[in-house]
């Protein structure tokens, strides 16, 4: 062979076997993926197709056992760098076992994933969530639970939160905006005070690491219109009839004009035997209610003081306690009785959807004033004997207006599924 052959045959060779090492170098390895996966109904998780290399594959025929307990999907997401990698999205419908089976193909071949997916009962994610000594881990009990919760006022207060095992706090923020378009302010630790004012929520992600749940949960306080120069004065009445011995059948006096919360004081009662009385500070409100609690069947003055424009107004007001008694001698919705409910209670909560004629029948005394089904923001009025419909998942109310005719006072009774 010649000189030249030979340093050709030399090159040749060499080279074949740089793509041979190379090849062999950078062959793909299948991505690890567990084979027990364990949801939480109401939530979203994944699966991170990604190999030890850094390597990302797409997922295909990708099925699932039972449908009705997860859906599954192909998806992306980007690491902290912001590269892109393929990933499986599931979201947990309901509680039950159910099987995750997808391929995807590394070096050509085809390789199958099978993955018992089990999704349990949901559970809020919160023991406590607190700003101040008020509570917000209740607002987000439900699997139905919007992750924003809207409050009326500024909140200020120290930041108490504690989670669920197995989950963590991955990043705690103060932000301005709207909740999920808004902008960072700065970093919050837990345990530290916090004030958040008009148009700013606190946004608070926590962290799965089985399932790779991620959930961004938000307290926000939206921006309010500028208030009048000047409001009306409020209207008091003079006489109120409050009852006792029922559940939910509390009166009081929202202490504003206009939607414009109004400052008060020396509220005092006459008679504390008889009625007690108390301010409610309702984050959904931006102003406080004067409520009061019948104890026993009597007379007491409720007296206090209101400012309205800078000047400070006295109100006084006669209230008579009586005694609770149910209204209905029938109440029914289809053929279902619910008549025994409104023994102790002013209100009826269903745990079923209802639907069905409703038909009432009042004790002697009582006279039907009106009948209104409330369903988010719309109102309906309704009559006696009329078809009625009542659903868990659109939050429908109904609310019967009743008056008592021997003693002229007014009490709505309601109904609704929850």
């Amino acid at each position: 062979m010649s000189k030249k052959r030979a340093l050709i045959t030399k090159i040749v060779f060499t080279l074949l076997m740089v793509v041979m090492l190379g090849t062999t170098a950078f062959a793909a390895s299948a991505p690890k993926v567990v084979k027990k996966l364990s949801l939480i109904e109401g939530m979203g998780g994944g699966i991170i197709l990604v190999n030890d290399q850094g390597a990302t594959f797409k997922a295909t025929n990708i099925k699932v056992g039972n449908k009705s307990i997860i859906s599954a999907r192909s998806d992306t997401g980007r690491d902290g760098n912001g590269k892109a990698f393929y990933t499986i999205s599931i979201q947990a419908k309901k509680k039950g076992t159910t099987t995750l089976k997808f391929d995807l193909k590394v070096n050509g071949k085809t390789v199958k994933y099978s993955v018992k997916v089990t999704v349990a009962k949901f559970q809020n994610p919160f023991t406590t969530l607190k700003i101040g000594s008020r509570s917000y881990a209740e607002r987000f009990a439900s699997k139905t639970a919007d992750l924003n919760y809207t409050v009326a006022r500024d909140l200020s207060g120290k930041l108490n939160i504690k989670l669920r095992s197995g989950w963590k706090l991955e990043s705690l923020k103060l932000c301005k905006g709207a909740p999920g378009s808004g902008s960072a302010l700065k970093s919050v630790k837990n345990g530290a005070t916090v004030n958040i004012g008009q148009n700013q929520y606190i946004e608070i992600t926590i962290w799965r690491k089985e399932g790779d749940i991620r959930k961004t949960y938000t307290i926000s306080v939206p921006q309010r219109e500028a208030a009048p120069d000047k409001v009306e004065e409020p209207y008091i009445p003079t006489e109120l009839t409050v009852i006792y011995g029922a559940k939910y059948m509390n009166a009081g006096f929202s202490l504003e004009s206009e939607g414009v919360p109004l400052q008060y004081g020396q509220v005092k009662v006459s008679n504390s035997k008889v009625l007690s009385v108390k301010m409610v500070k309702d984050d959904q409100l931006s102003y406080d209610i004067l409520s009061m609690t019948g104890k026993k069947a009597g007379t007491a003055t409720v007296s206090f003081k209101i400012k309205v424009n800078g000047t400070w107004k006295s109100y006084s007001v006669k209230v008579t306690v009586r005694k609770y008694e149910n209204p209905f001698s029938s109440i029914k919705i289809g053929s279902k009785n619910y008549t025994g409910k409104f023994n102790k209670s002013r209100l009826f909560i269903s745990k079923n959807n209802l639907k069905g004629k409703l038909s009432i029948k009042l004790k002697s005394g009582w006279k039907l004033v009106d009948i209104y089904k409330h369903t988010g923001n719309s109102e309906t009025r309704l009559k006696n004997n009329q078809s009625v419909t009542l659903k868990k998942k659109d939050g429908s109310i109904l609310v019967i207006w009743l008056k008592n005719t021997k003693y002229n006072y007014e009490v709505p009774l309601t109904i609704y599924a929850d």
